[in-house]
């Protein structure tokens, strides 16, 4: 990041409370002072992002610089029928992305209340925070090491002093983690000290619920919301992209000492001082100048005996996990993942979706490894018992914020889900009617019904092609899936002959090899020939149907294109790759599998 960057971005992501459903053309007005210096309208996502001025980087990379090292903006965001909502003093950081989430509430049910409003105080490292006592770290730490620690799906936080008759909040774990993480941490800081800031934030929370702290004096709650006793939470507040990057890896990390599994109480404060007084946030990010890890930096401040250790997640469904899932794998078990990764993929686009089919294919394998690599855990692409409780943990943290109509229970079922598809809807519905226009479309002719790419998001593209089918079919064309389009399209779906609708090829159940005729060695070598197209190393071949020495140098050369065994045998592995990939290709050109034997790429 450049020192003169003086630009920050807001991003808005609006939803309904009813439906969670995208609330696009919401007016978003952000104002500096009493100056209107912005006015936008949500798109039918129910996102916008602005680009604001800020202070120049370097401001936020001393403690004490001429002015603040954020510029403060009010954002107002209105929606028909909805009360409107007001955040005061968004913090906007140069080159950081701040993002504001809220759902709409119907003005039907909170008829007294003309606006919400969500108060954002200064950022606490503008201010100073409270000084620790020495006591406080390490009085919780006791020697009660018989039970393991274990992340919670949610933390109840007290809004307010302990003896307070302050709200009780209970929220996910990992959104509690990104909201006092984000108060207390300037998020353009190098990212070994956030690490370090993050991984003193689980600690702490975690210190708080396994000593039982505030609930064995008679509280109903985990934690308070207030730096003097614990972190500073405000509920709903924005927080910072690179901050909500990094808790994902971390929010299962916390320190403790030497021989005990007991978490720390690592309390932090802004100052310089030395080690044995809390995290010194400032201290942390001249050591991480210094090259210092994570580790070390909580080392130097909480002593050399404390170490980083990895909890477990909640199990949140008791002896779920039944065995480990890798690609091939068929079953119920296996449908259950993919539709939980799917809902995971509606808060975190980098996922694609996938078909909710019971075959742990190709693009499950991708899923999984993506999931894996952007919450912390190592990327092969299988899901053992590790992977299978994060993805449950995650998915049961989040599922209140994506409710599609559609659970575990009737994922395999056609019925209308009971709210009406429109642009901007992102979810497993629309990844369903998708694939179904997309079999359509291969059956009846893309001028019918023109191919659609299998994103799961209700786009332009795909209400053209909702507005097709409406047509063909005589219906009034809106573009929308009502429950009447959305019944036309499963009966047309379920009306074509399966062989037609499929462009791969199942696997034989027995690798194909040198030597080998017919259809199945075709297959290979048509798709070899489309993958091939552009790949220089992968030569054409004639469509014959005999695997001679050109079919497997050719399988050898797409092996190692993907890093699978190059022994030029297609076995399972190959097969499915092989497969994935050519259909892939074959959806995205609007084709069908074609048994004409010549010697052209296809």
């Amino acid at each position: 990041m450049a020192q003169g960057e003086d630009y920050g971005r807001l991003r808005i992501v609006l939803k309904k409370s009813i439906g969670f459903t995208p609330a696009g053309g919401a007016v978003i007005q952000v104002f500096r002072g009493n100056d209107n210096v912005s006015a936008v309208y949500s798109d039918s996502k129910g996102e916008a992002e602005i680009t604001l001025p800020s202070p120049p980087f370097c401001y936020s990379q001393i403690p004490d610089p001429p002015s603040l090292p954020y510029a403060v903006y009010d954002l107002k965001a209105s929606l028909g029928g909805h009360v409107p909502v007001l955040f005061k003093n968004v913090l906007i950081f140069p080159g950081v992305v701040t993002e504001v989430r809220h759902n709409f509430v119907r003005t039907s049910d909170l008829p007294k209340k003309r606006t919400e409003v969500v108060v954002i105080p200064p950022h606490k490292l503008s201010t100073g925070l409270p000084a620790v006592k020495g006591e406080d770290i390490f009085s919780n730490e006791k020697a009660n090491d018989d039970k393991p620690v274990i992340i919670p799906e949610k933390i109840t936080v007290r809004l307010g002093y302990p003896e307070s008759k302050g709200e009780n909040v209970t929220v996910p774990f990992i959104d509690y983690i990104k909201r006092v993480s984000s108060c207390e941490l300037y998020p353009t800081w190098n990212e070994n000290s956030l690490r370090a800031g993050i991984i003193a934030a689980v600690s702490s929370a975690l210190n708080r619920i396994y000593s039982n702290h505030y609930k064995a004096k008679g509280y109903d709650f985990d934690i308070t919301s207030i730096d003097e006793y614990d972190r500073l939470y405000i509920h709903n507040c924005p927080t910072f992209e690179p901050v909500d990057r990094l808790v994902y890896t971390l929010f299962d990390k916390y320190i403790s000492r030497r021989n005990s599994v007991f978490p720390v109480l690592a309390f932090s404060h802004e100052g310089y001082a030395s080690e044995g007084t809390g995290l010194s946030l400032w201290g942390s990010t001249e050591l991480s100048k210094r090259y210092f890890t994570p580790c070390d930096i909580l080392k130097y401040y909480f002593g050399d005996d404390v170490y980083i250790k990895a909890a477990d997640v909640e199990e949140v469904v008791p002896d779920s996990y039944r065995c480990e899932l890798f690609l091939a794998s068929k079953g119920e078990e296996v449908a259950c993942l993919q539709y939980r990764l799917n809902k995971i993929a509606l808060n975190h686009k980098e996922i694609p979706f996938v078909k909710v089919t019971g075959l742990y294919d190709m693009s499950t394998v991708k899923a999984v490894e993506k999931f894996q690599f952007l919450f912390g855990l190592r990327g092969n692409g299988i899901t053992d018992y590790a992977v299978w409780h994060r993805i449950n943990y995650i998915y049961n943290s989040e599922k209140e914020t994506n409710k599609d109509g559609i659970n575990e229970k009737n994922i395999h079922n056609d019925s209308f889900p009971g709210h009406t598809l429109t642009m901007g809807c992102r979810d497993y519905c629309v990844l369903k009617i998708q694939h179904y226009l997309n079999e359509i479309s291969k059956h009846f002719g893309s001028d019918i019904v023109p191919l659609l790419p299998l994103s799961g998001e209700f786009d332009e593209r795909m209400r053209s092609s909702v507005c097709s089918f409406q047509n063909y079919c005589g219906f009034a064309i809106t573009g929308a899936v009502d429950e009447k389009t959305w019944n036309e399209i499963i009966n047309a779906y379920n009306g074509i002959p399966k062989e037609v609708s499929s462009i791969s090829l199942p696997y034989p159940g027995k690798p194909v090899r040198y030597g080998d005729k017919g259809e199945t060695v075709e297959f290979i070598q048509k798709a070899l020939n489309k993958v091939g197209k552009g790949r220089t190393e992968i030569p054409l071949l004639e469509i014959d149907g005999i695997f001679g020495d050109n079919t497997r140098n050719a399988l050898k050369a797409f092996q190692k294109h993907y890093a699978l065994v190059p022994d030029g045998i297609a076995g399972l592995l190959t097969w499915e790759r092989l497969n994935f990939e050519y259909a892939g290709l074959c959806e995205n050109e609007g084709e069908t599998r074609n048994d004409g034997k010549n010697k052209s790429r296809i």
